[in-house]
């Protein structure tokens, strides 16, 4: 099996190729679970997973005590998804089906996805939600979600409420902290991480962050505690977005998404490039402050005067501050 093709990450890919990382067959699920590609090629992986590799026990962890079979819960995450989608596709009595970004009520899975299809073009979204609540329900928040890609196949499930609780003792998506090593350091500017209060954004349309520091650089010690009591949620870190007030430092999360910013900074992202430089050493905080307001007071002036060539020329901008 190709593991290195369901990490969310080219380069993290090209990072574990190089230094010819090997990882568990239990790990190998996790990866599998967390990756984006479809419930059917992660079912498909895991079940030549069941066919090709050792059996194991899974490793406890503060979510889930340890078992006997890897292989067994495996299999039993497979037909517990598998029920869900056939659970959620049967029409039932009261039950009707709806656009998470309201695309109209409609009676059946597929009268909604095709409303949703026509609706935008493939190219438009990276995934189409669809949600299932039964009506005359006192409990609004009772109600199941199934992330799509723009053909219908199926990406992701979720639940609320009683009705819908799940038994799933272990969730290979979301229950474990595992060892995927990356190639970053601290001042590169990279892209695709979760953002903070963004959310899970494309790549192509994300916010790049200069990098300080990510979990998985910690003590082995530290690491080793994080591997017992961590889940999803920890694949963290903590970087510098530039915004129109200045550069703020917040979380990263799911590191495991990160690559290299690969475009051109422009705008107030700019600062992202002398955030860089004193990640590294190489210039001072005074440099720094100085860079970012002169770059802040020129998109305001562009914004002022936007279509009379307001851009400060470089003789302009050292007259604001030092220059570097």
């Amino acid at each position: 099996m190709d593991i290195l093709s369901f990490l969310n990450s080219r380069d993290i890919a090209a990072h574990c190729k190089e230094i010819e990382k090997t990882w568990t067959p239990f790990e190998m699920a996790v990866i599998i679970g967390m990756s984006d590609r479809s419930m059917l090629e992660k079912h498909a992986a895991w079940r030549e997973l069941i066919s090709d590799y050792p059996d194991m026990p899974t490793p406890e962890n503060y979510h889930c005590g340890s078992y006997d079979s890897l292989h067994q819960k495996i299999s039993e995450y497979i037909a517990h998804e598998e029920r869900f989608i056939e659970h959620f596709k049967t029409p039932e009595p009261g039950a009707v089906y709806c656009g998470k970004d309201n695309y109209g009520v409609y009676s059946s899975f597929d009268k909604v996805l095709k409303g949703m299809q026509e609706e935008c073009e493939p190219d438009e979204t990276d995934k189409l939600i669809i949600v299932k609540q039964f009506i005359d329900n006192d409990d609004t928040r009772e109600a199941m979600e199934l992330w799509l890609d723009y053909d219908g196949n199926p990406l992701k499930i979720n639940f609320w409420g009683q009705k819908f609780y799940s038994t799933l003792d272990i969730e290979f998506d979301s229950h474990f902290f595992i060892d995927i090593p990356t190639p970053f350091k601290k001042g590169d500017i990279l892209i695709g991480g979760i953002h903070p209060v963004k959310g899970y954004i494309p790549v192509g349309d994300a916010d790049p962050v200069v990098l300080e520091s990510l979990v998985i650089d910690s003590d082995q010690e530290f690491l080793d505690r994080i591997k017992y009591i961590g889940d999803r949620s920890d694949f963290s870190g903590w970087g510098f977005y530039a915004y129109p007030k200045g550069l703020h430092g917040d979380h990263i999360l799911d590191y495991d998404r990160l690559e290299y910013y690969r475009g051109q900074l422009k705008g107030v992202q700019r600062m992202l490039k002398y955030a860089s430089l004193h990640l590294r050493g190489e210039i001072s905080a005074t440099d720094l402050m100085t860079m970012q307001n002169r770059i802040l007071l020129e998109d305001i002036l562009n914004k002022i005067q936007p279509d009379h060539g307001s851009r400060l020329s470089e003789e302009d901008l050292n007259h604001l501050g030092g220059h570097i």
